[in-house]
């Protein structure tokens, strides 16, 4: 669904998210765009967390809308096409404007130079998972957009408070509770992993360059994580641009050291090989109220930091 102009404020020639930090950055062109989703106040919760806010968003009431504003801050010379998703856990949620009715994507123009605020609401299951995830999906081809590549931290997720109580299960806090080295970067660690694509025989997928586009020399059958210093668990959510989606993985241990790899189904090779739209692969850490019992854990000052994490990576199409 393409986005109207009563549906969006445009400033020009202003930075909100950007001023929000201090300075817009020059230079490289990844640090001029900027994207957020601002809750409506009425959703609002925190906790310190260490002398530090911890938000997440509280929904008592058991509403069936979630309202809010998407921010799109561009600091660069070109006007930039979107197309934003949500997830309440792993199924798509319905998102509505002013005008129209609730579709499972919109398309936003972040024009140059500008902020431009959506405001929204975002269709929600009060009895369903406990978890916001927005994507902000770049939809030009060019290479210059095409970053989604396992350092792009995209990827927009809240906890939701569904329950009346937000007591959490001790065991959930025990788990999240873990001291990592201090020295684990020493040891070619990573706190958060490094995904990548590999092909059947868990090797990386090329990448090639061509018409101003990327294409991959073999076929995607599986994911690589890097190693990072804690165990932990993941989820894998495959989407494509039209929001699609599938659950690929759940609940995978990720051993701490050690290399994860998780090869994909054989069906959902071969729909990936026929689906001509883009394609995604979404990883996450800690699901509902893992999110809250991480924060909890490094509150009581039982772990070193937030170890709560998400990421995408592009499923790009084979070079024929």
């Amino acid at each position: 669904m393409n986005i109207n102009k009563d549906d969006q404020t445009i400033f020009e020639n202003a930075h909100h998210l950007f001023n929000d930090v201090g300075k817009v950055v020059e230079e490289p062109e990844i640090f001029n765009v900027n994207f957020s989703f601002r809750p409506d106040k009425k959703w609002i919760d925190t906790i310190s967390v260490q002398g530090e806010r911890f938000t997440f968003l509280k929904n008592t009431n058991h509403a069936h809308e979630l309202t809010g504003k998407l921010i799109f801050d561009n600091a660069t010379k070109k006007d930039i096409p979107y197309t934003l998703i949500a997830l309440q856990g792993n199924s798509i949620a319905n998102i509505k404007m002013k005008s129209g009715g609730w579709k499972s994507s919109i398309h936003v123009i972040s024009k140059s130079d500008a902020t431009v605020e959506v405001p929204v609401s975002i269709q929600w299951n009060p009895n369903g998972a406990e978890e916001l995830t927005i994507f902000p999906m770049e939809r030009t081809k060019s290479m210059e957009y095409q970053r989604y590549d396992g350092f792009n931290l995209s990827l927009i997720r809240l906890f939701v408070q569904n329950d009346k109580s937000r007591t959490l299960d001790p065991k959930l806090v025990e788990k999240q509770s873990f001291q990592i080295p201090a020295n684990f970067q020493e040891k070619g660690l990573e706190l958060y992993p490094i995904p990548s694509l590999i092909d059947e025989n868990h090797k990386p997928t090329k990448l090639i360059p061509k018409n101003n586009q990327f294409y991959i020399k073999n076929k995607v059958a599986g994911l690589h994580m890097a190693p990072i210093p804690y165990d932990t668990r993941v989820s894998l959510i495959w989407i494509d641009e039209d929001g699609n989606t599938k659950l690929v993985a759940e609940s995978i241990p990720i051993n701490k050291e050690k290399e994860t790899i998780v090869p994909f189904e054989k069906s959902l090779v071969e729909s990936m090989n026929k689906n001509g739209k883009r394609q995604f692969i979404m990883i996450f850490s800690n699901r509902n109220r893992e999110i809250l019992a991480d924060a909890i854990a490094l509150q009581q000052k039982k772990k070193m930091g937030l170890t709560t994490w998400q990421n995408v990576i592009e499923i790009y199409p084979e070079d024929k």
